[in-house]
């Protein structure tokens, strides 16, 4: 019942519910016609509320506690004039566990994260405390803050959900009191960051240099992904360089799965990378002097695929050999007789080129000494 311009605390539950229904028939009808979003994000659109004249956020349900309010504020913002402010009540009673949350139900297949602005701060003067800020999805909590100040640009990861869920934005209790101040949190600008088809990723070679002549078993990849993504993630018995399957194996480094071996800030840039190895001689079987870029595929644990290239130089060291003594030759052969000194440039010529056929066989010999060795 209304009197004198009052709504009574029946009415004012009746018409809540009848605004959540509304909102979630608004929001199942307008994904028929668009993309996984959030409905009024900067909250300008409003309603009147009374007996105050101040605005509630159309779309957006709430749920309520008669220890807290909340309305759309001017007193902080991030995007547009608007922000959606919650707060306690001065001097009503709270207990640890008491809540206020607004919320909408979203459609989050396809989204790898929600990103909002905050702010924490106590009416009229003081510290923020004895709350929390916090961001819920589907009942799970993904964000939250006991500290006053402004969060720019937060993150709530929901990549690991897909289908119906509500997004909560709450303030919850943590201490028992009837505060003098009440402490505010307010939220801005959400929006929604799709799961893009594929991630970027970096890859780094060692060897950077391959040698098709040289011994080895491994040639070794280090990964990194885009931002907003963990190399935790990547599932090693998907990773190929080019469509060679990584080596999974018993060893610690050669798991699937991430592990303390194969994680780590191998580089020291502070950013951890991923490791995997692929067959050196499949590699080499593939590749061509000067130099390559071959690209890394892979897929994340929640089957989104990455991707990345590297350039890197090939040598063929025999054949350098061969074509230098080819060119030694031809300069020795190609020294006319007659004028003094030429019989010495070309004594020079071919001790030179002995030089080289010695080291050759010595590289030979060494390395059937490690072939019998193994």
């Amino acid at each position: 019942m209304v009197i004198a311009g009052i709504q009574t605390d029946v009415e004012r539950r009746e018409g809540v519910a009848a605004v959540g229904c509304l909102a979630v028939l608004i929001v199942l009808l307008w994904s028929g016609v668009c993309t996984a979003e959030i409905l009024n994000p900067g909250f300008e659109e409003t309603y009147a509320i009374v007996p105050y004249p101040r605005v509630r956020p159309e779309i957006w349900d709430y749920r309520d506690h008669s220890s807290f309010d909340f309305y759309c504020t001017d007193l902080w913002q991030t995007e547009g004039g608007l922000a959606a402010g919650q707060y306690n009540r001065i001097g009503r009673l709270v207990n640890p566990g008491d809540c206020h949350s607004i919320r909408q139900y979203v459609d989050l297949t396809g989204l790898q994260s929600i990103v909002f602005d905050v702010h924490l701060a106590a009416y009229p003067s003081g510290d923020f405390e004895h709350f929390e800020a916090s961001v819920l999805v589907g009942g799970e909590v993904l964000w939250s803050q006991t500290v006053g100040g402004e969060y720019l640009e937060q993150h709530a990861d929901v990549s690991h959900l897909s289908g119906w869920h509500w997004i909560e934005l709450r303030e919850t209790a943590l201490d028992s009191g009837a505060f003098g101040t009440a402490h505010w949190v307010q939220w801005d600008n959400l929006r929604v960051v799709e799961v893009p088809s594929v991630v970027e990723a970096s890859v780094t070679l060692d060897p950077a240099t391959l040698n098709v002549r040289a011994c080895g078993k491994w040639i070794t990849a280090f990964i990194e992904l885009q931002e907003g993504y963990s190399v935790h993630e990547i599932d090693g018995a998907t990773v190929t360089l080019q469509d060679i399957p990584a080596y999974i194996g018993a060893e610690g480094w050669a798991a699937a799965e991430a592990n303390e071996e194969n994680v780590k800030d191998f580089d020291g840039d502070l950013a951890l990378e991923r490791k995997v190895k692929f067959d050196r001689a499949a590699i080499l079987a593939i590749v061509q002097p000067p130099q390559v870029t071959l690209t890394i595929k892979g897929n994340l644990t929640n089957g989104v695929a990455f991707e990345g290239t590297a350039t890197v130089a090939v040598v063929d060291k025999l054949a350098e050999f061969r074509k230098r003594i080819r060119q030694m030759r031809d300069e020795a052969w190609d020294v006319p007789q007659g004028p003094k000194g030429d019989g010495a440039k070309c004594q020079e010529i071919r001790d030179r080129l002995q030089t080289i056929r010695d080291k050759i066989l010595e590289a030979r010999e060494r390395r059937g000494q490690r072939l019998q060795g193994k």
